[in-house]
């Protein structure tokens, strides 16, 4: 896994189908292979889940990538494949083994007669496929599990998956910290952020989320991972040369976040803890294995490294919303669809407990302006939704609105949305990557300030926008 999502990999088995998607934020990505023919017939006798970043290969090949050579590399176990031993792994029958090799790669075996067959042929298939990356020919694979025990003898890399890291909490104290209006709590969320460090704070598409949490009585902590000590930022690919630096940043995350849930279980035991999480946030909330009420996970992809790779408890509730236009997903011009989603995250996703939504123009920060996104979410907790679509407003502006409409907004770039409110209050939005984001924006900041600069917007269970629409774009659409 990298710093802000997954590395691509290979999973190969006689059961895999093909695939192209990834939650990277750059465009790379997890590739399912069917295994066919000699390569088929050498897995009969167990199930095989190769792990191998073919992008950075691909790109090697072609001489775009520079600072990589063919040389040893170090062999390092990544949090994927602790997640695997912990859950797919442990599910396998008779005697089995993980190889591991450079940058994070996995293979697992199983259904194997001897534990010694099992080694061998993890070793074995685990060399075959290290032979394919750019530093393959002088490095080598080795064994991180037989059986149910761990048998990689040096010391794993960070904190210990599945322990919380030790007070003092200092990213839970300096928290970004949205309060509910009534001052009436009902539940906990943290909010894990993307790979980058949140140098100014919350961005505008999270704080849509944020103050329609606050709105139902949730208390939001914006967390900064880097107020603790950290290893620089990392985002994209990570090439064994950065892989260390990479997974102790992400395990320290992981561990941060079990802290956090910790205190705020200790300080309220009674208060249900949720989950926000964006971009490779979403990686270390699927790491968590805490009894949650439920995780929001925006931008990644379903399981980390591929689907149902993660540590979440089964009767925790996870909804994951993706960017139909999300280019940090998929490949160039691709859209994010239902279909592609279904043919991915496969019928795991598709349960009680886990379900997804797809933001139509959208991209890789989505807002939950969405009608269909705003409904999933308050189904999941278990509230009526907040209607979205705005009422057109009636007769010409007048006075400030005016002014400023004529001498600002049509000045602005092209996606945006000029809205008025019954007491001659306007706002108006721009910049937003989709029309119905500046839609949304200018609709909510206007029914801000009908109730002071620091109050919510209503979002009221089962309400409408006060304010009214305009402009759309550089059309009136008024009825003036």
């Amino acid at each position: 896994m990298t710093t802000t999502d997954q590395n691509n990999r290979y999973r190969s088995g006689t059961a895999a189908s093909a695939a192209a998607f990834s939650s990277l934020p750059i465009t790379e990505f997890s590739i399912l292979v069917v295994v066919t023919g000699a390569a088929m017939n050498r897995c009969l006798d167990s199930r095989v889940y190769w792990s191998l970043t073919l992008a950075i290969v691909l790109l090697w090949g072609l001489g775009l990538v520079s600072g990589l050579v063919a040389r040893a590399a170090e062999t390092i176990p990544g949090i994927e494949v602790e997640i695997a031993f912990r859950s797919l792994y442990a599910k396998e029958k008779k005697h089995k083994a993980i190889a591991i090799s450079p940058a994070g790669a996995w293979l697992m075996v199983s259904g194997l007669r001897t534990v010694e067959k099992a080694r061998q042929k993890a070793l074995r298939d685990c060399a075959y496929w290290l032979r394919k990356t750019p530093w393959g020919r002088d490095s080598k694979c080795d064994v991180f599990a037989l059986d149910d025990k761990i048998v990689w003898s040096q010391p794993l890399l960070g904190p210990l998956l599945g322990e919380p890291l030790p007070p003092p909490d200092v990213p839970l104290g300096k928290a970004r910290k949205y309060y509910p209006d009534n001052g009436k709590v009902r539940g906990f969320v943290l909010a894990l952020h993307g790979c980058s460090k949140p140098w100014a704070g919350p961005m505008p598409f999270e704080e849509s989320w944020f103050y329609f949490f606050r709105a139902r009585g949730l208390q939001v902590f914006y967390l900064n991972s880097y107020d603790d000590p950290m290893p620089n930022e990392k985002c994209g690919w990570a090439d064994p040369a950065r892989f260390d630096d990479v997974t102790r940043g992400n395990k320290t995350r992981i561990a941060q976040a079990k802290r956090s849930i910790g205190e705020l279980r200790k300080r309220n035991p009674e208060v249900p803890i949720y989950i926000w999480s964006h971009s490779g946030g979403g990686n270390i909330a699927q790491s968590l294995d805490d009894d949650l009420a439920g995780m929001f996970i925006v931008g990644t992809k379903c399981g980390v490294g591929f689907p149902t790779l993660e540590l979440v408890r089964p009767n925790v509730p996870v909804l994951f919303i993706f960017g139909a236009d999300d280019d940090r997903l998929v490949k160039g011009n691709t859209k994010i669809t239902p279909k592609l989603i279904n043919k991915v995250c496969g019928s795991y996703y598709r349960s009680k407990t886990r379900k997804w939504v797809v933001a139509s123009e959208a991209g890789h920060l989505t807002t939950i302006w969405r009608q269909n996104v705003l409904d999933a979410v308050s189904a999941m907790l278990g509230e009526k939704s907040f209607q979205l679509k705005p009422l057109l407003a009636e007769g010409a502006l007048q006075g400030e609105a005016r002014r400023k409409f004529d001498k600002e907004y049509r000045f602005l770039p092209v996606k945006k949305a000029f809205v008025i409110g019954p007491d001659g209050s306007f706002s108006f939005s721009s910049s937003w990557n989709s029309q119905e984001d500046a839609i949304q924006h200018a609709l909510y900041e206007c029914a801000r300030r009908l109730r002071g600069a620091e109050a919510l917007a209503s979002y009221a269970e089962g309400g409408v926008q006060p304010c009214r629409l305009y402009a759309v774009g550089d059309k009136v659409v008024a009825a003036e």
